[in-house]
């Protein structure tokens, strides 16, 4: 029971020593490789991926020159992007969470319109040929749309 205890005690030192641009580091590469498999899920986004990619990379170089600590704390955060729905990279995994919610929610008393929704979605998503940001986030939004319409409607044809 000791060693569980002094594991766990210096589990939690370990932790409350990170600096906090250490932990911004760390969303930063999570942030990098969600956008690494985002390349693997949507092939089409290839190209716009890797630009947005280099963008940050280079955005996050220029912010870590920063020598105010809450000023660079900020721009970390910038670069990562918190908001769902930000930007396309962003929205493109919420797209994903809103598919699984409505499979999760609906699949069982609304079969056709999930897998009709789904494939509207998939076959948007597949579109060839989409190199700038301003096309993709056109694109996602409106996927994003389409999937939030489909929710509420189903949602409320629940109750």
């Amino acid at each position: 029971m000791y060693r569980f205890l002094s594991f766990y005690l210096l589990f939690f030192l370990m932790v409350s020593c990170l600096s906090p641009d250490d932990i911004e580091q760390e969303n930063f590469d999570t942030e990098i490789q969600q956008l690494q498999t985002l390349k693997k899920d949507y092939p089409n986004f290839e190209q716009a991926i890797d630009q947005t990619i280099s963008e940050k990379k280079a955005a996050w170089l220029e912010a870590k020159t920063i020598v105010i600590d809450t000023t660079r704390q900020k721009a970390f955060r910038a670069i990562i992007g918190t908001d769902k729905k930000a930007n396309y990279s962003s929205r493109l995994r919420y797209i994903d969470g809103l598919k699984n919610s409505l499979v999760q929610s609906f699949a069982q008393t609304q079969q056709v319109a999930v897998v009709n929704t789904i494939t509207k979605v998939d076959r948007i998503l597949q579109q060839e040929g989409l190199t700038t940001n301003a096309q993709l986030d056109s694109l996602t939004l409106e996927a994003v749309d389409i999937l939030e319409k489909k929710y509420k409607e189903l949602s409320t044809s629940n109750e």
